[in-house]
């Protein structure tokens, strides 16, 4: 699932980055597309790592 999000997030922005020089759309989906992934990944991490401790 994060895979595919994280795939499709990084086609947005070559896309955007192909279609105009600076800001677009895109872009900024693809950017923030990218660091949702990262961020829930990295929870997803913690969460199992401290639930494998308790």
């Amino acid at each position: 699932m994060l895979g595919t999000l994280l795939t499709l997030a990084r086609i947005a922005h070559a896309w955007g980055l192909i279609q105009t020089y600076g800001p677009s759309p895109g872009r900024a989906i693809g950017f923030f597309g990218t660091w949702l992934v990262y961020i829930v990944g990295s929870l997803a991490c913690l969460y199992y790592s401290v639930r494998q401790f308790l």
